[in-house]
């Protein structure tokens, strides 16, 4: 008989797991209708589209970390949510008054309020958490077998995967901030404006996101399901959407494919382990059978 999770009856899961996605999918809707005026409007007034972000964003943090405790659990959620969120907020916060991680101070727009530790905006953090749940999502199915087995090691190649995720993520929305001025570098960056070494400090950033999550985590039997699966159906979804929002937008105020073509480039690594880990998942049955 299979065990389930911390006891709870399949009839008592499937319930909350599909409250869950309800409350995903509702939230993430609101997150989408407001964000389609910062794509059809030629000017962003942020006194004007403040709300609109701070609101968005807040309905979207909640609503990936309904998903987190579907698909993971609330423990796991949490750890990821204040890992994100503390990490990210002292990078910024070092950032903006020393430059560093990202190669050069910058600035907030004034407009973009409230204000947390050192002058970051609250959604800036809450958005790091957005952004570094999307690459867990999408290798989940490929956690190394020191995980599926309850094992403590760390799966190194994972963490390094999410992290040059949220690499690929920033190629283009870096760009399209500065092109809205939500924020503004001390120094003019070599590539559409942004540091090059800006990426270096994402990838710096993400990798102590994910060692610390890894770290922290529960060991536990696979998510690797296929309830779960579907539930993660719906986040690609949602990611695809905001994609070609944000695409969308950087097309008209940039005119440009080369933020998409890095992003593709970038995340090669992670369409490489793809196809090994599907290969060598679709091989398994046929050797267990025999």
């Amino acid at each position: 008989m299979t065990r389930h999770r911390e006891g709870h009856s399949p009839w008592f899961a499937r319930r909350v797991q599909g409250a869950g996605l309800v409350f995903f999918l509702g939230l993430t809707a609101v997150t989408g209708g407001l964000a389609v005026p910062f794509v059809l409007n030629e000017s962003i007034y942020w006194a004007d589209m403040n709300a609109y972000l701070l609101l968005g964003t807040v309905s979207l943090t909640v609503a990936v970390f309904c998903h987190a405790c579907v698909t993971f659990s609330p423990r796991d959620a949490s750890v990821l949510f204040v890992l994100a969120f503390s990490i990210s907020l002292v990078a910024e916060y070092a950032g903006i008054r020393w430059g560093e991680p990202f190669g050069s101070r910058y600035q907030y727009h004034e407009d973009l309020l409230p204000r947390v530790a050192g002058g970051v905006p609250l959604f800036i953090p809450l958005s790091w958490f957005v952004l570094a749940y999307a690459p867990l999502v999408f290798l989940r199915r490929f956690e190394g077998g020191e995980w599926r087995n309850g094992g403590s090691q760390m799966p190194w190649a994972k963490v390094l995967l999410c992290s040059l995720g949220l690499v690929a993520t920033d190629l283009f929305l870096d760009p399209l901030a500065i092109s809205v001025h939500a924020w503004t570098w001390a120094e003019q960056g070599q590539y559409l404006g942004v540091p090059l070494r800006n990426y270096f400090g994402w990838f710096v950033v993400g990798f102590l996101i994910y060692s610390g999550f890894f770290c922290l985590r529960q060991p536990r039997p696979s998510d690797a399901n296929e309830r779960v699966f579907s539930i993660d159906g719906w986040f690609v979804l949602a990611c695809t959407y905001f994609t070609v929002l944000a695409l969308g937008a950087l097309w008209q105020r940039i005119g440009s494919v080369l933020p998409l073509a890095l992003a593709m480039i970038t995340l090669m690594p992670y369409f490489v382990y793809w196809l090994v880990a599907t290969r060598r998942l679709l091989v398994r049955p046929v050797c267990e059978d025999r």
